[in-house]
C-alpha cells in the first residue's frame, strides 16, 4: 500500500513442493520481499526514498519466529537459503516483520475465494479500494 492504494500484488502458484504451511508462507514471503525491494528502489530512483523499513505483514507464527530469530532446525534446513533473503532484508531494516491474525490479513481478498456476502470480503474490499462506509 502507498498513499492508501494497493500498488503491488500478485497471486500465482508456487513452483516448489512445500511440506508445511511455514514453507508455503516462506515462499510467499520471499516473493513479497522481492516486490518490496523493487518498489523501494523505484521510490528511491524517483527521489522519494523510504524513511524507514517497509512492513511485511504475515499471518504465520512459525515464519514470523524464523525470520526474527534465525533458528535452524530439521524442519527448515531446506529453506535456509530462502529465509536468508528475508532475514537479510529484516537485518538491514529494509522490511519490518509484523504478525497479524488471519481476520486482519487484507491481501486474502486477492488470494482466497471469499463469498461476496462475507463481512470479511466487504471489509477487505473497502480497505483496498479506499471506500469509507
Amino acid at each position: 500500500m502507498y498513499n492508501n492504494a494497493a500498488i503491488a500484488w500478485t497471486s500465482r502458484r508456487i513452483r516448489v513442493v512445500t511440506l508445511s504451511s511455514m514453507e508455503n508462507e516462506m515462499c510467499a514471503g520471499v516473493n513479497a520481499t522481492k516486490d518490496i525491494m523493487f518498489v523501494r528502489d523505484i521510490l528511491t530512483f524517483m527521489g522519494h526514498p523510504p524513511s524507514g523499513p517497509t512492513p511485511l505483514i504475515i499471518d504465520n507464527d512459525p515464519m514470523w519466529k524464523n525470520i526474527r530469530n534465525a533458528v535452524l532446525s530439521k524442519y527448515n534446513r531446506h529453506w535456509e537459503l530462502w529465509m536468508s533473503f528475508v532475514r537479510e532484508a529484516y537485518a538491514k531494516l529494509k522490511v519490518s516483520v509484523h504478525l497479524t491474525g488471519t481476520d486482519y490479513e487484507i491481501a486474502d481478498i486477492l488470494t482466497k475465494a471469499l463469498e461476496t456476502n462475507n463481512p470479511k470480503y466487504k471489509k477487505f474490499r473497502n480497505t483496498i479500494m479506499n471506500i469509507i462506509s
